[in-house]
């Protein structure tokens, strides 16, 4: 039980000055991360 509160914590509710002082959900919710984006090289053309 340990580790899933401190989850919550760190995902929910502990901003991260990486993430512009937003937590991960809050990131994650609106699409606001700009992380690496996946390219499809097999994809339709």
């Amino acid at each position: 039980m340990g580790l899933r509160k401190y989850f919550v914590f760190y995902n929910g509710e502990r901003p991260h000055q990486a993430l512009g002082n937003q937590t991960p959900d809050a990131v994650h919710a609106n699409a606001s991360g700009g992380g690496a984006m996946i390219v499809d090289k097999y994809g339709a053309k």
